[in-house]
């Protein structure tokens, strides 16, 4: 159970803005076309962005993705943050965490709370080094993945699509038009 997301969603009366992407991509293979020259580090969300819900590796499909970030000159750091692999609910021995890093070649966060309760432990996961404008916070939820970058002054990106499609509910449609960085609401 995610005891931090009541809390924080708690902030989103007075400054409703907290949950809307500064980009919104169809998918995580979009992510290589938007402007990356001033981004240090790169956030990515597991579940149903960079995997498929409970996997322990990438979609296949990303990993040319991946490999396009990887060969961006510098290089930006890459960390997986998850509410599943690495947090508390995969702890003491973390060994979704340990699986994920091993299969993807990516660290994978250890943090004791769920997204965006751990906006904290990821900028100290990211050293020093990297100022909260130079993060960019890739996921496929508003209310977690686009929140916490918000509220640590980072950049979002909101994966439009997940590795398995929407079946909630809540049907996501387009607010703005649906075209280039429209946001997309639910409704």
């Amino acid at each position: 159970m995610n005891l931090s997301l009541p809390y924080h969603l708690l902030k989103l009366l007075p400054n409703p803005a907290l949950c809307l992407p500064h980009h919104t991509i169809p998918s995580l293979a979009h992510l290589p076309t938007l402007p990356l020259h001033r981004i240090c580090a790169i956030v990515l969300d597991k579940d149903n962005c960079l995997a498929a819900p409970g996997a322990l590796s990438i979609h296949p499909p990303y990993t040319k993705t991946l490999d396009a970030l990887r060969a961006l000159t510098p290089p930006p750091e890459l960390l997986i943050v998850s509410n599943s692999a690495g947090s508390a609910a995969d702890a003491p021995a973390f060994k979704q965490a340990a699986a994920l890093e091993e299969s993807t070649g990516i660290r994978v966060l250890r943090h004791g709370g769920k997204k965006p309760g751990c906006a904290a432990a990821v900028m100290a996961a990211l050293g020093s080094g990297v100022r909260r404008e130079q993060v960019l916070v890739v996921g496929d939820r508003l209310g977690t993945d686009v929140l916490m970058a918000n509220l640590m002054g980072a950049r979002a990106v909101w994966v439009r699509e997940g590795v398995v499609p929407d079946r909630g509910l809540i049907k996501k449609t387009p607010f703005g038009g649906g075209g280039g960085d429209s946001v997309y609401v639910d409704e």
